[in-house]
């Protein structure tokens, strides 16, 4: 688990921030939905290769990241660095587990605020953090100590954060699951007729972009804590993320 804690020590170094703050109270979760149809939906993934070829992880990181980045740039902040954990699957298709637990690891990026300027340079700089990561093997160190983690009282992992991260965990939560739930067509003997997901988000960081498709309809999830976000900052991030994942404010 060296190379993990290698990186987590690297990211410790960085100045980043959330949009909750350290210490935010318990606040309702709040959602907001940014659909797109069939033809939309081809249009973006080609949009996506063109960018970050085979791996579109790389893509919509740069989505999440500079939709964040301006409800930073509306409050008159820009931190550094903009840090955010991507779940990654690693569960193989097809085997037989339990269905109601993940086999995720994570991996973390940390984009300068700098590289946020055009979706081109966002893209390139998380590309050449994943390669890094890939070539270190930090997704199996960083499975070991998730393994960890679980089996301990909530309360090591939160004085880890403590005293490591001063409290905060990332700068947003973020994933993109692409295709999921492809043989389901009907649930209890009605049609499902869309499907998207709508994950909880604790705060810090208070706020979360997630990305997923159903039935060839691409969904884009902002999910927040009331208290961490405003409802005009919501906006603010969906629609720099239309753009960035349309193009239809070219650089």
């Amino acid at each position: 688990s060296k190379p993990a804690t290698d990186r987590f020590f690297e990211l410790v170094s960085n100045d980043y921030r959330s949009l909750s703050g350290n210490n935010p109270g318990a606040c309702r979760l709040r959602y907001k939905l940014l659909k797109f149809d069939p033809e939309e939906t081809i249009k973006i993934q080609e949009r996506a290769t063109a960018f970050s070829g085979l791996f579109a992880i790389s893509f919509y990181l740069a989505c999440a990241a500079r939709g964040h980045r301006k409800a930073f740039l509306s409050r008159g902040s820009d931190p550094t660095h903009y840090v955010c954990s991507i779940p990654v699957q690693v569960r193989r298709k097809g085997a037989h587990s339990d269905p109601f637990q993940n086999r995720v690891t994570v991996l973390f990026f940390s984009l300068k605020k700098e590289d946020l300027g055009t979706m081109q340079d966002a893209v390139n700089a998380g590309q050449s953090q994943f390669e890094d990561m890939t070539r270190k093997e930090l997704g199996p160190s960083f499975e070991m100590i998730l393994r960890l983690m679980r089996r301990l009282p909530s309360f090591f992992y939160l004085k880890f954060l403590g005293t490591h991260f001063s409290g905060q965990i990332t700068s947003f939560f973020h994933s993109s699951t692409g295709m999921f739930a492809l043989s389901e067509s009907h649930l209890c003997g009605s049609r499902i007729t869309d499907a998207y997901h709508v994950p909880s988000v604790s705060a810090p960081p208070g706020s979360g972009l997630f990305f997923g498709e159903y039935q060839g309809q691409l969904t884009a999830t902002f999910s927040w804590r009331d208290g961490a976000v405003t409802e005009a900052e919501a906006d603010l991030i969906l629609a720099q993320v239309k753009k960035d994942l349309t193009g239809s404010d070219l650089e």
